[in-house]
Order: C-alpha cells, then structure tokens, then sequence
C-alpha cells in the first residue's frame, strides 16, 4: 500500500525544493558543478499545474536530494557558512517574491498564461528541457517577476554571471523557486516557521530520510 504523506513532511518537501532552487543558482553563479537530473527535476516541477498530490510534482525523491542536504544542514543549529548564508538569503528572496506575486492578479495571471505557452512547446519536444526552454522560462520571469521592484542579488563568478546562458538558467531556477514556495504557502508554510520550528523541520526531514 503506498505510504500517505503527512501535511507536515508535505510542507517539508516544499521547502526542500526551494532550497534547492535556491542552492543550484548559487552553484551557478560561483561555476561550481551541479548534477543536472537535480536542475531539471525542478524546472520540471514547474509544468505541473493542477497536481493531485505532492509526488506527481516530484515524483523522484533524489531529484531533491541537493535542497534535503542544504536544509538539513540549516536545521543542525551549526554555525552557517558563507555559501550557505548565499543559499538562504536565495530562499527568502524567492518566498518574498512569491508572496508579492500572490497579491498581484494581473502578474499571476499574465505568469500562467505565458507558462501555459511555454509548456506546449515544451510538450512538442519531448518534455525536454534544452536552451530553448530555459530561455522561454527565463523570459516569463523577467516579464512578471522582473516588474517587482524587488530583486534578489544574485553573487557570483563574473565570467559566470555574464554568460548569458547562466543568467537564463538562474531564472528559470528562480521560477522554479518561486513555484515551491507558493506550494509551501498552500501547505501553511510561514517564514517565522524557519526560526522557531527547526527542531520540527529536522525531525520531519529524518522521517523523510528513512522513508
């Protein structure tokens, strides 16, 4: 029989997939390597719009084995190294750009029409995700998101960060991002939730673990 995931580890999930967005745009921008199943189990995660449960969103668990790791290593109470403290500045600029979308109609409507768009070509290829894709998402950031007056500080390699196939790689990650936290938020996750439930969030990060 298959196991019921409880609200609480679906939340968990969630956060785990912001983190991971979060942390492959920071290997991105430092020219650090990153396994690309990872990546595009997220970009994936993007074109599922009416899921009936979390795992048809991501239905493989090591496609977010890098944003468990980097959770993880917040919920030790360890003291954060300055990578990490680039990831999690990443996370929180990705649930407040979410949260400002969320209060936006017109950009959230404009965001799923051009997703909508982006999906079909998507569809026509195999669902493979190539340049093509990641620049048509890159575009669909940059065309809602990017009308925030908001913008999440992206650190990095110079040579990185202005070749142009990183930058649209990183927004297309971001959207991605941006796509987890509005699960989370859907599944009660709240920022203050990160400071004074971390105990809970590693316990839950265990059970996911062992199961």
């Amino acid at each position: 029989m298959k196991q019921v995931i409880s609200p609480t580890d679906q939340r968990s999930i969630a956060l785990i997939a912001i983190f991971q967005a979060a942390d492959l745009a920071y290997r991105i921008a430092m020219e650090e390597p990153f396994d690309n199943f990872l990546y595009e189990t997220s970009i994936k995660s993007i074109f599922v719009f009416e899921p009936e449960n979390i795992e048809e969103i991501f239905p493989h668990a090591e496609g977010l084995k890098q944003g468990f790791h980097s959770l993880q290593e917040y919920t030790m109470f360890k003291q954060m190294n300055p990578a990490f403290i680039q990831i999690f500045k990443y996370a929180l600029g990705l649930m407040h750009l979410q949260k400002k979308l969320s209060r936006s109609k017109p950009l959230t409507a404009q965001l799923g029409s051009d997703l909508k768009q982006c999906e079909r070509q998507f569809e026509l290829q195999d669902r493979a995700i190539d340049n093509q894709i990641l620049d048509r998402l890159a575009a669909c950031y940059t065309n809602t998101i990017g009308e925030f007056r908001y913008r999440i500080i992206v650190k990095g390699k110079q040579k990185a960060l202005s070749a142009p196939n990183n930058v649209y790689r990183i927004r297309a990650i971001f959207l991605a991002g941006i796509r987890a936290s509005m699960l989370w938020r859907q599944l009660g996750g709240h920022r203050w939730q990160l400071v004074v439930q971390r105990s809970k969030l590693r316990h839950s990060l265990n059970r996911l673990m062992r199961d």
